[in-house]
Parts: C-alpha cells; structure tokens; sequence
C-alpha cells in the first residue's frame, strides 16, 4: 500500500498513513471490497460504483452497527487518488504534515464524520 501511495504521488508522511489506514480498514488485507482499502462511504454525491456491507459507528460513545453503501474502484490507485482528495477537502492538516504522526493527528483536526466515528481511530493507526 506504501508503495502504491508513492506511485500515486504522495509524500512519505501521508504515504505512511494511507497504509496504515488501509491496513486497519482491511484487518490487514483480510477483508479488501472493491478495492475500497479505505473504507470510504459512498455519500449523496458519490457518482461512481458502489457497494453495501455491513460496518458499525461509534454514535453517543457507543458502538452501532449498520449497513451503508461505500465506494468501489477499479484499481487501488484509483482508491489511493481518491483518498488523498478526501483527505485535502476535509483534512488539510493530514496533506501539509510533516511527519506521520502529525498526518495521524491530523485526522482529528477536520470535518467529524467525513472519515471515521471511532474516538480511538488515532491511536489504533
């Protein structure tokens, strides 16, 4: 994931944090869905494939579980590029930092619920 994150132009902090992100989406690659490693939610103004499955929310410090529609992608390029548009619109502290832990930190500091619901998410990645 590194790498592909690297071929998809991204520097090595926010390189970084997409495979650690990818891997704690997957469970290690273990559960990968139209190539979504990111686990991104397909939303109103999603116009591309899209795919349902079951996840759960952290909603009121308690965890839900539901069924939501997420994104698919042909290739995981494709969900890389993706992501780091995500991640610049709702996150712009992850895209300017400087190391991986800043870019981990960043996380916290951008649009609640435009990523992840989960008050550990940080400090798991």
């Amino acid at each position: 994931m590194y790498s592909a994150a690297r071929r998809a132009g991204l520097p090595d902090p926010q390189a970084r944090l997409a495979a650690a992100q990818a891997s704690l989406e997957t469970g290690y690659g273990r559960s990968v869905k139209g190539n979504n490693l990111f686990g991104i939610k397909a939303g109103q103004s999603w116009r591309g494939k899209t795919q349902r499955f079951k996840t759960w929310e952290e909603v009121n410090g308690k965890r839900k579980n539901i069924v939501d529609r997420f994104r698919a992608y042909d290739t995981i390029e494709d969900a890389v590029r993706d992501w780091a548009g995500l991640m610049a619109r709702n996150f712009p502290d992850v895209m300017r930092a400087k190391s991986f832990k800043e870019a981990a930190k960043g996380l916290t500091k951008g649009r609640f619920g435009a990523y992840a619901t989960d008050s550990k998410y940080t400090y798991k990645l």
